[in-house]
């Protein structure tokens, strides 16, 4: 499996995020529409390659504050998706923005719009998809992942058919960004 990081660009976001499927308005309870961050520059990339009949997928999206060290990651949510497509939007911009961002998506198989925010496709389209946040040394939170994707032959067959959870420990290092695809696969 090869799988490859592309670097979507750079915006600057306030002190929120608003992490959700850009068909939903604030108060759907599968979004992540106030999520607290350090203000700054953040860069984005995604990771995507080949999964199984599905051809050419996202299997990650990640924003982090440029100049910052990430010291720790933890699992905040399982974000719905309804559009087949995932957001990473500064909270100020949001209510007036998602919807085209939403209309970009539909264009390209991830984006990015200039003070805004990104938009990619989300794994397989629609589902449930992990939400995780980085902090500095500080405990500040200065990065987001969202993980649509992971290597299933690293799970056993009981794990795979009870349903492996976003939550579960064993899934953060795939979807922070360590490089286990550039070794492991």
């Amino acid at each position: 499996m090869a799988l490859t990081e592309s670097v979507l660009g750079v915006v600057e976001f306030s002190d929120t995020l608003c992490v959700s499927d850009p068909c939903y308005g604030r108060g759907t309870w599968c979004g992540e529409l106030d999520l607290g961050i350090k203000p700054g520059q953040y860069k984005a990339t995604t990771l995507a390659g080949e999964y199984g009949n599905w051809g050419e997928r996202n299997w990650r999206i990640i924003a982090v504050k440029e100049d910052e060290t990430i010291e720790e990651w933890e699992f905040v949510k399982e974000l719905g998706v309804d559009a087949g497509c995932m957001s990473i939007i500064c909270g100020s911009k949001y209510d007036d923005e998602h919807r085209s961002m939403l209309d970009m998506r539909m264009k390209s198989i991830s984006a990015i719009k200039e003070g805004v925010g990104f938009v990619c496709d989300s794994g397989v389209g629609d589902g449930g998809y992990g939400l995780y946040r980085g902090r500095n040394g500080k405990g500040e939170v200065c990065a987001v992942s969202v993980s649509f994707l992971f290597p299933e032959d690293k799970f056993t067959e009981d794990e795979m058919e009870s349903g492996v959870r976003y939550s579960d420990e064993r899934l953060i290092g795939y979807a922070v960004g360590t490089e286990w695809w550039k070794t492991e696969h």
